[in-house]
């Protein structure tokens, strides 16, 4: 999958090599003798977290879309030794580091949480104290770790090159915690499944959470920051913040923040994605990603923003389907979004705003694609990235700042504003017969766009076509 990811950043090059070398004259498409004006046209609706500003967060704190001050990671820190309980606890164990006890009460706490493990049966709660555990788990079903806070309550690996963490059985969670320096700090066996809540993830090498094939996991007001990667180039999701190969991903109010490669790689599984904020991902990753995913049934995107990205926005490759709204893709330093070979994309309420190079790419022979209510706009050159297959820094043919660009496939736009990028507002491109794409890329775009505006795009030319060959344009003022 990793050589397919790689292919579509290649033809990125290769689209802005080709258009270099053609004529640049616009061909645009004659008005409707009843062409509507600026004032019968619908104006599209922003999504609402365009002005949306994330504050700056102390520790144990975090910003969530949407929210105008920094919401608590989990439950508050109480002045109790002991976290409150919901009374409905089946089997409680008290741990406490440094503490010889039994763990049968508060007063006689444990000092290890595998010394509890190895007394435990499923459906035990071990109730967690302050202080750093420094201890390796394994975590199998049914066990519930429930810290004190997640400022108060660590958990740091024992050893290098292994997790914190490991679950090996289902239906478990970690809550009100801070896991620290694993490699990777948690990981989810073949058919297990894990819900972390109101927890921080930081400082882990390689990755903060890898989900492995068959598995589940659900992430919530969570934390995950400073995952770092071995290299220097963070290669094949080193310094991913999470690895999803599993079956299916909740996120619900999760912020990830600098990660050296992905902030998520998903292959194959369900992802749903709700009020996320992902900023600096990417940071060592060469062509890289803050959301990858590959062949994923459906990967939905919602109340989110993404931002300054090191890389690409979001990409999402390869069968399966996709629906982002009400989310914003902003100030990255590569593409915003990449929509390529899938079965089917949607997109309502979105805003793709200054990032560099493209703001949107659609490629794939049989891709469909419904968008309405989009705003791409602000695309800046790109006259300094290093992209990788063999391409040399400061190429001035990567450095264009289209707003969309289509390869293939079928678009239906409505309701959308493409408008001060710093070449074309609108790219049509015949790839059908590009010898440097793939087959599944190939193919010749159909676009039916709606009840929009492209405006103010810098070189003058709001809509570029090249080798186009069939196109259905109305209801469009372009400016």
């Amino acid at each position: 999958m990793q050589n397919t990811t790689s292919a579509v950043a290649c033809i990125a090059l290769l689209l802005l090599c080709a258009c270099s070398n053609q004529s640049t004259e616009s061909s645009e498409p004659s008005p409707s003798p009843q062409e509507p004006t600026a004032e019968e046209i619908p104006n599209p609706l922003r999504s609402e977290l365009d002005n949306w500003t994330a504050p700056e967060c102390g520790e144990g704190m975090m910003a969530i879309p949407g929210e105008e001050a920094c919401q608590p990671i989990g439950s508050p820190c109480p002045d109790a030794r002991w976290p409150e309980l919901s009374g409905n606890e089946t089997s409680v164990y008290y741990i406490e580091p440094g503490s010889s006890g039994d763990g049968s009460s508060p007063d006689t706490p444990m000092g290890s949480i595998n010394a509890a493990l190895a007394l435990a049966a499923p459906g035990s709660t071990m109730v967690l104290g302050a202080g750093t555990f420094t201890e390796s788990i394994q975590l199998p079903s049914n066990i519930h770790l429930k810290g004190l806070c997640s400022t108060k309550t660590i958990l740091r690996v024992a050893s290098s090159n292994e997790p914190i963490v490991l679950v090996t059985g289902q239906d478990s969670t970690i809550t009100d915690v801070t896991l620290r320096d694993g490699q990777p700090t948690v990981e989810v066996n073949p058919s297990a499944s894990i819900s972390i809540i109101g927890s921080t993830i930081k400082d882990s090498k390689n990755a903060a959470l890898v989900i492995n094939n068959e598995a589940k996991a659900s992430v919530v007001q969570t934390s995950i920051h400073s995952t770092d990667a071995f290299s220097a180039t963070a290669e094949q999701n080193e310094g991913t913040a999470i690895v999803n190969r599993g079956v299916e991903l909740n996120l619900d109010r999760v912020s990830i923040e600098s990660s050296a490669g992905s902030a998520l790689f998903n292959e194959g599984g369900q992802v749903d994605i709700s009020q996320v904020y992902l900023r600096n991902n990417g940071g060592k990753a060469q062509a890289g990603f803050t959301i990858e995913s590959v062949s994923s049934p459906l990967l939905t995107i919602q109340n989110s923003v993404v931002e300054e990205s090191h890389g690409i926005g979001i990409g999402s490759f390869v069968g399966g389907r996709l629906s982002l709204s009400n989310s914003v893709i902003r100030k990255g330093l590569k593409q915003g979004l990449i929509t390529s070979a899938m079965e089917e994309t949607q997109l309502e309420q979105v805003s793709i705003t200054h990032n560099k190079n493209i703001g949107w790419v659609i490629i794939g022979r049989d891709m469909q694609v419904r968008a309405s209510h989009v705003f791409v706009e602000h695309t800046a050159p790109d006259e300094t990235e290093e992209l990788g297959c063999n391409e040399s820094s400061q190429n001035t043919n990567q450095s264009p700042g289209y707003g969309v660009v289509q390869f293939s496939g079928s678009l239906e736009l409505k309701h959308f504003e493409i408008s001060h990028n710093a070449s074309a507002g609108l790219v049509l491109f015949d790839s059908s017969d590009q010898s440097g794409f793939m087959e599944i890329f190939r193919g010749v775009p159909n676009l039916q766009a709606s009840h929009g505006t492209i405006t103010q795009n810098l070189i003058g030319v709001n809509i570029q076509i090249e080798n186009f060959g069939n196109e259905s344009i109305s209801h469009i003022q372009d400016k």
